[in-house]
């Protein structure tokens, strides 16, 4: 990549200065992951945004300070309401070091590890047989879901094995937000975010 492909790149000629620019891009790009919703293929292609404008920040010699810090995947619980919580908060401890990272390489590595985050979170919810269509970027209101999973909780059905088994008890919306879930986390597939046919 040549400095002037770099500067395009990070939009340099809009900016007094490369620095500023980069600042700028970096800005967006912190508000784009932070507000994304999780759709692999849609962040996986995001991340080679992200490798792109890394390389041409340091072409131009601008691309911050190593590494400072990755995303740690905390161990998630097997009881529903439970891992719903702890992947709320790791998905906010998340979003709070996108914010805090200082270039392009440490917001892509930091992805990273939400993907995985997410992959693991996503790998037990339970596919059931349902007639309505689920579009993968409508997350269920998380308050909604939420107050479902604790009733649900109330009642006994506390595992994911017990809510596959107790399908006549959930309601339409914990079914459609757990089947989402669940194509979502096979939409990872082979690591690229695109499930194999």
């Amino acid at each position: 990549m040549t400095q002037e492909e770099a500067r395009a790149i990070l939009n340099a000629s809009a900016f007094d200065n490369v620095s500023v620019s980069v600042e700028h891009v970096l800005f967006q790009e912190k508000q784009w992951v932070a507000s994304a919703k999780m759709i692999p293929k849609v962040i996986y292609k995001r991340m080679g945004r992200l490798e792109l404008l890394h390389r041409a920040s340091v072409v131009l010699g601008v691309s911050g300070p190593s590494l400072q810090s990755a995303f740690e995947i905390p161990e998630l619980s097997d009881i529903v309401v439970e891992r719903y919580n702890e992947y709320q908060k790791a998905v906010n401890q998340f979003k709070l070091m996108v914010f805090q990272a200082e270039n392009f390489e440490e917001i892509s590595v930091n992805v990273s590890g939400w993907l995985e985050l997410f992959r693991i979170y996503a790998s037990v919810w339970p596919q059931f047989e349902n007639s309505e269509k689920v579009k993968l970027s409508d997350e269920l209101d998380p308050v909604l879901f939420y107050g479902e999973l604790r009733m649900l909780s109330e009642k006994g059905i506390c595992t994911f094995e017990e809510l596959l088994l107790s399908e006549d008890k959930i309601g339409t919306e914990v079914k459609i937000e757990s089947n989402r879930l669940n194509l979502l986390y096979r939409s990872f597939g082979d690591g690229s975010g695109i499930e194999k046919s």
